[in-house]
């Protein structure tokens, strides 16, 4: 539901001041920044602290302890506050493609490049881990085809402003109520569909294992990979190194199952469990103030 114009502005001017300011900081200088405001939220913003112990005390309450947990969602705020900023970068790092010197693919382009090969196109599922942002924008601005299927936010103002920092690398923006419209079209043309799958999926989805519990999960990858048959699935994420975002690009095979919501549930689960992985590698660079498993199945007291 869109907010009313006057809530509208009353978020986007300000923001829009502070994002304008920001951007003239060096880069190094933001990142620090941005960390620092990260520890500020963690202090402030209690409904956020909230949620991220909640979740980590699903995923981890039985591994680690309290002081450790505590640490890891302390640390969580510090990167987002990090990523943040660093989104707010992009346009000065387009300059000379200085975002490239800021990634290391390792031989991950040569396995996209082998999936595209096939010429079915590209089905990538994501994270919300290390900076994924300047993970989409690295490739895209390499000359790869990238189709990031999105929630758009309840305020369109401020929706275009960040979808502008988006584009400008040459990521197609689609909103996911027009990813059937535009999904099938990109794929046939032998271009990357990106979803990602590690959100509360507040409408439809199906419920899978996520650190052992139930979560709403989008089906749009495994929808898609039923549909078409041949697409190649690519788990593709990012995670922080000595100063560098590492990216992975690696093909998921597709568990073949006849009948369609059977496909779709085992394949999702799959998915899942790729990513469960992951954030177990590198917990501190995971959003855990979303609030993943935030929707309940019917049958759930």
């Amino acid at each position: 539901m869109k907010k009313p114009i006057w809530l509208q502005y009353l978020e986007y001017v300000p923001l829009r001041i502070i994002l304008t300011l920001t951007k003239v900081l060096p880069y190094r200088l933001s990142i620090k920044i941005g960390r620092t405001i990260g520890l500020f939220v963690y202090y402030i913003a209690g409904g956020l602290r909230k949620t991220a112990n909640e979740g980590i005390k699903t995923a981890f309450g039985d591994i680690y302890s309290k002081e450790k947990q505590r640490n890891i969602v302390r640390n969580s705020f510090k990167y987002l506050g990090q990523t943040t900023l660093e989104f707010i970068q992009l346009p000065k790092l387009k300059k000379n493609k200085k975002v490239i010197q800021l990634v290391d693919f390792g031989d991950s382009l040569n396995v996209m490049e082998s999936l595209l090969k096939r010429g079915k196109g590209v089905i990538a599922i994501s994270a919300h881990i290390g900076n994924w942002e300047i993970m989409t924008a690295a490739t895209s601005l390499l000359g790869y085809d990238i189709n990031v299927i999105v929630r758009l936010l309840d305020n369109p103002k401020l929706d275009k402003y960040v979808e502008s920092f988006r584009e400008m690398f040459g990521t197609k923006v689609i909103a996911k109520q027009d990813a059937l419209k535009y999904g099938f079209k990109e794929l046939k043309n032998n271009n990357v569909l990106a979803f990602l799958i590690d959100q509360n999926w507040a409408v439809g989805g199906v419920f899978v294992p996520f650190f052992g519990k139930l979560a709403a999960t989008v089906t749009g990858p495994a929808f898609f990979a039923y549909k078409l048959g041949e697409t190649p699935i690519m788990a593709a994420y990012t995670y922080r190194e000595n100063g560098i975002h590492k990216v992975v690009f690696e093909e998921i095979p597709v568990i073949k199952v006849d009948d369609r919501d059977e496909f779709i549930k085992i394949n999702t689960a799959n998915f899942t469990k790729y990513y469960e992985d992951i954030v177990r590698k590198h917990p501190e660079q995971w959003l855990w103030v979303h609030p993943r498993w935030k929707k309940r199945p019917d049958t759930e007291s």
